[in-house]
């Protein structure tokens, strides 16, 4: 698609609006049919030359069917901020038309401030010229927020595209994954304690192991019984419960 971009860039008629709109966008300056390089130079065949300016009409509702089909929230921002800018996945996740979206900052629209939140990647990208993302929680999802500049003909940032991709089920899996490490390596080093420990410290030691994986489960009482020989009873050997002032103010 590029390279259909940049036949159009060098190739088109100036004068033709579609020609103008796709160098604007492409950052391409605007010649003069003067200035357009030699035919002999670009060796571009009538035959081809047509396809590309047909290719060329379908290029931008083809253009805007794809960006609205990303489920990810993108818009095009200014220097100072301004959407100029958005796909439907935006808009819909804002819950607002789109004429009250563009023209407005993405701190407004996005978090309902006056002002961007400290550590924004957008302004972080403004320093240091790169890509610059973070990670954030917002009504208990999660979020991977990019931003990435956009150059001027001088090589000065003039905005950026701004990306937030919704990432809340990979975290959770992500959360559940290591607090499941966590255990397993918890009940390992519990066991190892165990391991050619005193008769005497038995119960001791029991004791406390209840204790840590009250604290580790934030369970109110952990509890181990046996059962008689007859499996008719049971009784309690250890226990452990968190006291009730705790439990009330948890």
């Amino acid at each position: 698609m590029r390279d259909v971009h940049e036949a159009l860039v060098v190739n088109g008629d100036p004068e033709d609006p579609e020609v103008a709109e796709f160098r604007q966008a492409w950052g391409a300056p605007l010649r003069s049919p003067g200035e357009l390089e030699p035919a002999s130079t670009l060796a571009v065949a009538p035959e081809d030359r047509e396809s590309t300016q047909e290719k060329l009409r379908h290029a931008s509702p083809d253009w805007n069917v794809t960006f609205n089909a990303i489920n990810d929230l993108v818009c095009l921002l200014d220097r100072d901020g301004t959407i100029l800018q958005s796909n439907e996945g935006m808009t819909k996740h804002l819950g607002l038309p789109k004429d009250q979206v563009i023209g407005r900052k993405c701190y407004e629209v996005m978090h309902g401030s006056g002002t961007f939140f400290e550590s924004c990647p957008y302004q972080r990208m403004l320093a240091s010229g790169r890509r610059e993302s973070a990670e954030l929680t917002l009504n208990d999802r999660f979020y991977r927020v990019t931003a990435d500049p956009v150059f001027d003909e001088n090589d000065g940032i003039s905005g950026a595209v701004h990306v937030i991709r919704d990432i809340t089920d990979y975290r959770r899996a992500s959360l559940l994954l290591e607090e499941r490490l966590r255990f397993e390596n918890l009940l390992a080093d519990l066991s190892a304690t165990f391991v050619n420990a005193p008769m005497e410290r038995l119960d001791e030691m029991i004791d406390g192991s209840l204790k840590v994986l009250v604290e580790f489960l934030g369970n109110d009482r952990s509890t181990i019984v046996e059962f008689t020989e007859d499996k008719t009873h049971v009784f309690v050997t250890h226990s452990c419960a968190v006291p009730a002032e705790t439990v009330r103010t948890r």
